[in-house]
């Protein structure tokens, strides 16, 4: 059999197994869960009433189990969407028999609910005029639990301008390829920079690293653990925000942001410049959403000369965190609670 029919048998056997998992995983891959869902609150609600259902999502399922609970136990239910479900940009394309299932489950759970909460005004907007009820936003935050106290020595100190990303890579999504660019057009600049990935699927960015010639000053290395991640952001120069660059990305505000604002280090973001993170980044001081290569360049050849002249990019203030933290932005949504 030869390579080319090799690589059709495989393309035919993806596309089969794509559509089994998308007529069989009806929400999501964890409905399995649901059943059991059910018991354990039927076991929990023995001789306990709950004042409230509060259904958070993703995963879809916990929607539907919510919707079941809530009506067994007569309580209020609250949906949250911390993603979106039909809408989501970084969703894969699914067949319109699926589309059209998934948006008649979803009007089946939140149709019945007392209010809905989401992370950003974009798609608060949306859900008011959808579903025509009470919607109030609460953003992802930081866990002030898992936050390292921020420490004027880490910071790095003289050598390289260090640049960070730790997070997913979403090819065509999240694409660092307007930095490269732009480390390309610095001239000797550039080699004063380290780039440094973190991530379990960085090793796409081969290429492009190959592609624009920066393998002297790019390293791209596996996951690790959330506080590794923590104490990496707080002694880096930037910390590199990738977005879409496209309107549907608007309300979407990733919780990376709020880790980053906690450690005080200037924002690089790449993707949409009037989406909710980059007008958070402005108002707050704390960096800027570029897609320009020169743009970003200047960006860099800034904190290159601040770097040279102080030795350390400083902290930046408190303020740029204030009102962030979880506990302060799902006080947000007490209201719909009582």
């Amino acid at each position: 059999q030869s390579a080319n029919d090799i690589a059709a048998s495989s393309r035919v056997l993806r596309r089969i197994l794509n559509f089994y998992q998308h007529m069989t995983n009806i929400p999501d891959g964890i409905i399995g869960w649901l059943v059991p869902a059910i018991r354990a609150a039927r076991t929990a609600t023995i001789d306990w009433e709950p004042d409230i259902v509060f259904a958070s999502a993703p995963p879809f399922t916990t929607l539907i189990a919510g919707r079941m609970i809530a009506s067994r136990v007569g309580a209020p239910l609250v949906v949250e969407y911390r993603d979106r479900w039909m809408e989501d940009p970084y969703g894969q394309s699914s067949p319109k028999l699926r589309r059209w299932l998934d948006r008649r489950i979803e009007e089946w759970c939140v149709r019945p609910a007392r209010g809905i909460v989401t992370v950003s005004e974009p798609w608060a907007d949306d859900y008011r005029a959808r579903w025509e009820k009470p919607v109030t936003v609460s953003y992802n935050g930081y866990d002030p639990d898992d936050m390292i106290a921020v420490d004027e020595e880490a910071v790095s100190v003289g050598g390289r301008l260090t640049i960070l990303y730790t997070g997913i890579i979403y090819p065509e999504r999240r694409d660092p390829t307007p930095l490269f660019q732009a480390l390309s057009q610095m001239g000797e600049d550039r080699k004063k920079c380290r780039v440094e990935f973190y991530g379990s699927n960085v090793d796409q960015l081969e290429s492009l690293v190959d592609k624009y010639g920066q393998q002297d000053i790019v390293s791209l290395k596996p996951g690790i653990p959330i506080h590794e991640a923590l104490a990496l952001q707080q002694r880096a120069d930037v910390l590199l925000l990738l977005q879409w660059n496209n309107a549907l990305e608007a309300g979407n505000v990733p919780g990376k942001l709020f880790e980053y604002l906690a450690a005080r280090r200037p924002v690089l973001g790449i993707g949409y410049e009037d989406g909710v993170p980059a007008r958070m980044l402005r108002e707050r001081g704390a960096g800027s959403v570029l897609n320009r290569p020169e743009e970003i360049a200047a960006f860099l050849k800034e904190l290159l000369d601040r770097k040279a002249r102080d030795g350390v990019i400083q902290l930046l203030p408190e303020s740029v965190k204030e009102g962030l933290s979880r506990p302060e932005q799902y006080a947000n949504a007490e209201a719909l609670f009582s």
